[in-house]
């Protein structure tokens, strides 16, 4: 007996949380019956939107127009270094020549310039008119360049190197010059030459 008064109990407790439930959804229905209500645009959706949109399109244009101006001044200062390359190259080539850039790269004020010699365009280079070229071995082009003022100058050159003259840099004193410009360069070891530089240069700092 005790058993069906607990079950009767529970069921009767059951019934009146379910019509507590009920009464609710029908007095939610009832002030917010969602079909019922008709769609609004938002008031000051003309307000945001506008002045967001402008302010997003005039930082797109500045990005845009700050990166063109990068690429513009990279352009004219390769332009410099390969005019300023050029006739010593021709000279020491005893023949108008071309360059053929595999890697250039600058920084701080320095540049390495890694690449080749081509003749004008449908004419070979006579490597017998040139100071020390052997005819049948490699000819590496390897130039180093400094900004003095707004014109580059050559410091180092060599146009028919047989082997890559950074496998041999101990002849400048190593690492002498800022880390930017050893940008993909290794050694003969397979070292990247430029993460040698900055390791070097922090431990010269931690040094101090």
């Amino acid at each position: 007996m005790a058993g069906y008064k607990s079950q009767d109990r529970n069921s009767l407790l059951l019934h009146r949380a379910r019509k507590r439930v009920l009464s609710r959804w029908t007095t939610m229905k009832a002030e917010y019956d969602l079909p019922e209500l008709k769609a609004r645009k938002n008031p000051y959706a003309c307000k945001l939107k506008k002045p967001v949109t402008m302010r997003f399109l005039l930082f797109i244009s500045l990005l845009l127009g700050l990166c063109h101006a990068g690429r513009a001044e990279e352009k004219l200062e390769r332009a410099d270094l390969l005019d300023a390359t050029r006739p010593v190259a021709a000279k020491l080539a005893g023949q108008p020549v071309r360059l053929r850039v595999d890697r250039l790269s600058q920084d701080s004020g320095w540049a390495i310039l890694v690449g080749k010699l081509v003749g004008l365009p449908g004419q070979a280079l006579n490597w017998e008119q040139t100071k020390g070229c052997h005819p049948d071995l490699d000819k590496i082009l390897w130039v180093v360049l400094q900004k003095d003022g707004q014109a580059w100058q050559v410091k180092h050159i060599d146009i028919c190197a047989p082997e890559p003259p950074y496998w041999y840099l101990e002849q400048y004193g190593g690492l002498v010059w800022p880390c930017g410009v050893y940008a993909g360069l290794q050694s003969s070891e397979g070292s990247d030459l430029e993460q040698q530089c900055r390791a070097n240069s922090r431990g010269r700092r931690k040094t101090r």
